[in-house]
């Protein structure tokens, strides 16, 4: 069983249908691809979402039935309170996951070694 099945079998047992599910993170890579098996499946699904990276992964979706977006991060209080005030349940796939890209100036990773400074290779 891969994670997204697992993931969206986790919302499916409860018999309650369709659910409502806030996924925090879901305009991320994997965050995206949950949000559209939900949606599919006849899921309410509401992206609470700090789109640092944009909403290219779920441009295809917006527009969709059932589908809501709250714009905020998880760290906002009354963001996460309008975002999760409905849902019967949430998956949590927010992170800060990839080194900020670096600008013309400055670099966060080592030259000689490809790994950000400060960190070293096992």
């Amino acid at each position: 069983m891969d994670a997204e099945t697992s993931a969206v079998g986790a919302v499916e047992a409860h018999p309650q249908q369709p659910s409502r599910v806030c996924v925090v993170g879901g305009a991320g890579f994997l965050g995206s691809i949950l949000v559209e098996l939900l949606l599919d499946d006849g899921h309410q699904v509401t992206i609470l979402d700090a789109f640092l990276y944009g909403d290219d992964s779920i441009r295809n979706l917006l527009g969709r039935p059932g589908l809501s977006l709250v714009p905020g991060d998880l760290r906002d209080i009354a963001a996460t309170v309008h975002a999760f005030r409905h849902a019967d349940a949430v998956v949590h796939l927010g992170a800060l996951v990839a080194i900020p890209p670096a600008t013309s100036t400055s670099s966060s990773r080592s030259k000689s070694t490809g790994t950000p400074r400060g960190r070293r290779r096992p």
